[in-house]
């Protein structure tokens, strides 16, 4: 699963993937699979956590979010914090009554807040993957129960193997091998 984490009050030391950072009000960070994180309340603080299946999403947003160079963090403003708290609360709510298209509503509701945190994120400053590596992570999310190779892969993106080797290594820091047995472990 991923998960949501929204500091709507306090004050926390937080350790995600080896980093200390200082989380107060309005800090929200977006957790994978791959990600290890841990918090030590420094203060009294409510914490907001939203747990869902990653193919929940849309591939590309799933994809962009597993790129390992890319983490999702940032401080909302109060306003923005106020919004959030309130999607959340929909969310829970959703997740635990299950109305009528409460997969569809919840399904917007999620990205809508991780498409808010990425534009606070300023994810220009990130290395954004090509389409060409967007595209092939997106299938390896939707097929990895499938036989899929890299020269396969590179054979329906129109690529050359050397080349998507390459591209996927400089791109994700990993092998098109290891990402693809990172996303089956999962």
């Amino acid at each position: 699963h991923f998960e949501l984490e929204l500091i709507s009050d306090g004050l926390v030391e937080h350790i995600y993937n080896d980093t200390l950072y200082i989380d107060k009000k309005g800090s929200i960070h977006i957790f994978t699979y791959n990600d290890i994180h841990s918090l030590k309340m420094l203060e009294d603080t409510r914490i907001i956590k939203i747990r869902f299946d990653p193919n929940f999403l849309q591939p590309q947003l799933t994809g962009f979010l597993l790129i390992p160079t890319i983490r999702p963090m940032c401080r909302f403003d109060e306003k923005d914090l106020a919004y959030s708290v309130h999607q959340a609360e929909i969310i829970k709510s959703e997740q635990e009554n299950e109305p009528d298209f409460y997969d569809i509503r919840t399904k917007h509701l999620i990205s809508d807040i991780i498409i808010m945190i990425l534009r606070y994120s300023d994810i220009s400053s990130f290395s954004l993957p090509s389409d060409a590596i967007q595209r092939a992570i997106g299938i390896i999310i939707k097929d990895f129960k499938e036989d899929l190779s890299l020269s396969g892969l590179a054979g329906v993106l129109n690529l050359s193997t050397d080349y998507l080797g390459k591209l996927f290594k400089k791109s994700t820091g990993l092998s098109f091998n290891e990402y693809l047995n990172k996303i089956r472990i999962r």
